[in-house]
């Protein structure tokens, strides 16, 4: 019986500590061994590009011109050699529309 009651007290006694263990980290995770090849997965798709950064036209500017506000996009940089260079568009021009389309969202080109 004695034996049986210290074996119970030790487990109590010895149980907070067990809580605190900590359990050994797991392993890293496995580096890949290289890029996933998604360009022959993926169907190839044209696009355009003209070689111009856009913003919108400030409002100063919009008034000087008497655009409507909100209309046109000013050309802040042209890439060289590009189609746009070679179409004579130049930094700081303003571009009101493409193909009948009116623009007003830098993201539209």
């Amino acid at each position: 019986m004695k034996t049986k009651f210290i074996a119970a007290i030790a487990t109590i006694a010895f149980f907070p500590i067990a809580g605190f263990a900590q359990p050994s980290p797991p392993p890293p995770p496995v580096p890949p061994t290289g890029p996933p090849d998604r360009h022959e997965k993926m169907p190839k798709v044209p696009v355009t590009f003209l070689g111009v950064e856009t913003s919108e036209v400030p409002g100063v500017v919009s008034e000087q011109l008497g655009l409507p506000k909100g209309f046109g996009l000013v050309v802040d940089y042209v890439v060289p050699d590009g189609p746009a260079a070679a179409a004579g568009v130049q930094q700081n021009d303003i571009i009101k529309m493409l193909n009948d389309q009116i623009l007003i969202d830098p993201n539209q080109l």
